[in-house]
């Protein structure tokens, strides 16, 4: 499935968009996710589509303007690639990009949707091509295209807790972790299931926002998957989800870094599953990777994403995400060994505190 999306946050735009690239019929190959690992697309009922890959939907074509992508991938990278070429290094604005769009052939757009959002000497804005336009109560109005389009919708239609996101001095932090939240109650599906298309959107999103000087991604990211169960009365136990993201950028080029671990009797942090994914703009799509596991990106991260996973009575009930700043400096996760796993330190009282603020209805 695939989703893509600009809404403003704290009158800040933001550009959202998964990883996932699938076609309608070919045979079966498998796919590596960061989420589940190894997925085999055979999997998925015959009308749901083939997962192939991954490639950037949110691409930065320069340090003013981000554009996503759904729908073709090759006219993508045609119309990416042309608009790259005429803005070069300039800034744009509602009027200019939309000049440009007009500009490129019409058939390109006949299975291709685009969303964006810009900065020009202090001033921002968002525009589209062939998206929906929609209003939600916890954003307002906001532009988006893909299969995910009823996915987003609800999610953004739900009630939203924002005490979960940490404060911090940075004044695009509160932005940041409102969008990095999003984002995972709509990965929160793949997480749970991966029967069916419907569910996948590549193991990750990408966020891009601007404060109208610059727009850039958000990157150094470690996301810890937690599961909490709610039992009779007021009983919650939780626990670690095996697999760990790191989220990260060298130049243009999205790393992440998926490890599966497991707790040995002496309560030591086993490693038993690594993989690096490589994840280019659609634009350099086709090129070698020079990338290899040297280049594992170092676990200790400045953002640290907690997704909690509710269920009752083995029933999902909700997805909610806590957003820490500056992570290293609060020492909730911290790994001595930087790229190596071995030394994981767990600040086992700010998890008990995040426990307690789950509803127990």
């Amino acid at each position: 499935m695939t989703v893509i999306a600009t809404f403003g946050i704290d009158n800040l735009p933001v550009l959202i968009g998964d990883l996932l690239i699938s076609r309608e019929t070919g045979s079966a190959t498998s796919v590596g996710l960061p989420t589940i690992g190894h997925y085999n697309s055979g999997e998925t009922a015959n009308n749901d589509g083939k997962p192939v890959g991954l490639s950037q939907k949110v691409n930065i074509i320069n340090d003013k303007l981000a554009i996503a992508w759904a729908g073709s991938q090759i006219h993508a990278k045609y119309v990416l690639k042309e608009i790259k070429r005429i803005v070069g290094t300039t800034s744009v604005d509602y009027d200019r990009i939309k000049r440009i769009l007009e500009s490129l052939p019409r058939e390109v757009f006949k299975d291709l949707s685009i969303c964006g959002i810009f900065a020009n000497n202090g001033e921002c804005g968002a525009f589209h091509f062939n998206a929906v336009e929609m209003y939600t109560e916890n954003v307002g109005d906001i532009y988006a295209a893909g299969s995910g389009l009823h996915h987003i919708y609800e999610v953004l239609e739900m009630p939203m807790e924002y005490k979960f996101i940490e404060p911090s001095e940075n004044p695009m932090a509160l932005p940041i972790g409102k969008a990095i939240a999003i984002c995972n109650l709509l990965l929160g599906a793949e997480i749970r299931s991966r029967t069916t298309l419907n569910n996948l959107y590549g193991g990750a999103f990408e966020i891009a926002i601007t404060d109208g000087h610059t727009v850039k991604k958000i990157g150094d990211i470690l996301h810890i998957f937690m599961n909490a169960e709610i039992g009779n009365g007021t009983e919650i136990s939780g626990s670690f989800y095996s697999r760990m993201i790191k989220q990260t950028y060298i130049g243009r080029d999205l790393l992440m870094r998926s490890t599966q671990t497991s707790t040995d009797e002496k309560g030591n942090t086993n490693l038993d599953e690594q993989d690096m994914h490589i994840v280019m703009p659609v634009y350099k799509n086709g090129r070698t990777s020079k990338y290899s596991i040297n280049d594992l990106p170092d676990m200790n991260s400045t953002i640290l994403c907690i997704n909690l996973f509710v269920s009752k009575e083995g029933n999902p009930l909700f997805v909610k995400s806590r957003v820490k700043h500056a992570a290293i400096d609060h020492q909730a996760v911290q790994f001595d060994g930087g790229k190596d796993l071995s030394g994981i330190k767990l600040d086992t009282e700010f998890f008990s505190d995040f426990l307690k603020d789950i509803p127990k209805e």
